[in-house]
């Protein structure tokens, strides 16, 4: 190569060599940034998408504090309460983690056809497997998000809710 480039000095070399193995290393460290990055998106995503829980459960307590009241005054435990409020906050992720999936699933029929028109064979896939991870994380935000609303409702005093309607 030095003879064909009329190079005289081997540390002035225009070209490199490269083995496989130092390929492949290099794409593993980029695939490992492009994970740390991604992962990193989807865990502001969901702390995001958690507080939104938290504060549409507030206003549910909010504005059923005379129904809690009434519940409570009639022999309702704080346990069926807080079960109650945790079971609507549970719901409410599970519903967004399956229009989630289903909008994930949507784009990637998207990415598929879209490598088609430039001619490329890309086959993409989701999993049953990534379909179960997304709702468990849905229902564990909902749980933790879903959580101190659902107890705040639970420890209200069956006087002072009945009072605030």
């Amino acid at each position: 190569m030095r003879t064909r480039h009329n190079i005289k000095n081997p540390d002035d070399d225009d070209f490199a060599v490269s083995s496989i193995i130092e390929f492949l290393k290099i794409l593993d460290t980029v695939f490992f940034a492009l994970n740390a990055l991604l992962l990193a998106l989807t865990s502001i995503s969901l702390v995001v998408g958690g507080v939104g829980i938290m504060n549409v459960m507030y206003v549910s307590v909010a504005e059923r504090t005379f129904e809690i009241g009434l519940k409570k005054s009639v022999g309702a435990k704080n346990k069926s309460i807080l079960m109650q409020f945790l079971a609507e906050a549970i719901f409410l992720t599970i519903l967004g983690g399956i229009i989630g999936i289903f909008l994930g699933s949507v784009f990637t029929k998207l990415g598929e056809l879209a490598a088609a028109s430039f001619g490329y064979d890309v086959n993409l896939s989701i999993t049953w497997w990534s379909v179960a991870v997304g709702a468990g994380f849905s229902a564990l935000v909902g749980i933790i998000f879903g959580y101190y609303p659902a107890r705040k409702a639970s420890q209200m005093s069956p006087m002072e809710a009945l009072r605030k309607e």
